[in-house]
């Protein structure tokens, strides 16, 4: 299962990267919903329950829902724009509609993305459809949407007034800290845009995608089949240290006939892009190195948009498979190519940000 962007025709222009502490906060709150899916961040998770009070504990866990596991549209950018503060993101998500709301919340209770309970004013059977659904997910979520479904209007307001005590409490001092480590993100990206075809920039926003550059097409591996339309729409990428692993696509264009013409926003993990320190030059020598030899080049454009096994690249390529398996070695060495076992086979995938993080010109003699 993948997420299809189709980018023929989208330029340069069409394209902002945006700093958004609503995104960020709602990856943290993530983060703390479901510690499982991110081990790295055990101890964080554990500071953070020390430093907040058990009010706003509780007041979380209860609307976990929003950020657990299908997180809400209205917890990220709205519009294409400059960046601005969580409280002119809170005051954005306040001003909302009550159609809007709903129908945005709906979906992240109800944990898919679904046009189906987006007007439960208007219809009470619909409503008690809505909650049934959700009840069986869990009881929390059940009582949520009973809120959503008889007093919207409440539950949009203890949902800002819950994410401002959260600036307050911690993440007005965090964002204090992460701000100046997205800001070198967000400026290689819009580097890249003003020196990359868009696709390029696009496939180089996490490793587990594929590019296809004739089609000006990018996939991006993921547990959803759509497709976002390349249809004179605006995106906007949102950098994030607290989302990795995961990349978030979010492309519905209109929720009611008050927010239409959303953008389409990408949140994507600034880790797979080595923002992080420990880097060296000595690290981008050896890379190169690697990159010199012609056969280890030829496996990387194998590896570009799918996984393959050591016998399946020998059969490609021509070379024995011990041959194949040096090369792997040292592409894998310099961190460029990830191995993982699939049973009884052992697929290797090539890391293609960091490869681009090399030159745009290195990555075009790969992908062509």
């Amino acid at each position: 299962m993948a997420i299809t962007v189709e980018l023929s025709g989208v330029r340069a222009s069409d394209v902002s990267v945006q700093l958004s502490p609503i995104a960020e906060l709602m990856a943290i709150l993530h983060v703390v919903a479901e510690p499982g899916h991110h081990p790295d961040r055990t101890s964080f998770v554990k500071h953070l329950g020390s430093v907040i009070s058990e009010d706003l504990r509780r007041v979380l866990a209860e609307l976990s829902p929003f950020w657990a596991r299908f997180r809400s549209r209205h917890l990220m950018p709205l519009s294409a724009g400059p960046d601005g503060s969580l409280d002119d993101e809170l005051a954005t998500l306040g001003r909302l509609s009550v159609d809007a709301f709903t129908a945005m919340a709906s979906e992240a209770l109800l944990g898919v993305r679904s046009a189906e309970f987006r007007h439960l004013r208007d219809d009470p059977a619909l409503a008690k459809t809505f909650v049934e659904r959700c009840q069986e997910k869990s009881d929390r979520r059940g009582f949520l949407a009973a809120r959503l479904a008889e007093d919207p209007n409440e539950l949009q307001q203890r949902l800002v007034h819950a994410l401002e005590q959260c600036g307050r409490e911690f993440f007005d001092a965090e964002w204090a800290q992460l701000r100046p480590r997205l800001t070198p993100a967000k400026r290689e990206i819009e580097q890249q845009l003003r020196h990359q075809s868009v696709p390029l920039v696009f496939a180089s926003l996490t490793p587990t995608v594929k590019l296809y550059p004739a089609a000006a097409r990018v996939v991006y591996d993921k547990l959803q089949t759509e497709t976002v339309r390349a249809d004179s729409r605006a995106y906007v990428l949102v950098p994030s240290l607290f989302t990795q692993p995961h990349l978030l696509v979010k492309h519905d264009r209109t929720y009611t006939n008050d927010v239409t013409d959303l953008p389409v926003v990408i949140q994507f993990p600034v880790m797979d892009m080595e923002m992080s320190t420990g880097f060296t030059l000595e690290h981008l020598r050896q890379r190169l190195l690697v990159l010199t030899d012609p056969a280890r080049l030829s496996l990387c454009r194998h590896l570009v948009n799918e996984e393959c096994t050591t016998s399946e690249l020998a059969r490609r390529t021509g070379m024995p498979a011990p041959q194949v398996s040096r090369h792997l070695a040292r592409l894998r060495d310099v961190g460029l190519l990830l191995s993982d076992r699939d049973g009884r086979y052992i697929r290797h995938r090539l890391l293609l940000a960091r490869i681009y993080r090399l030159g745009p010109e290195l990555v075009n003699s790969i992908v062509r």
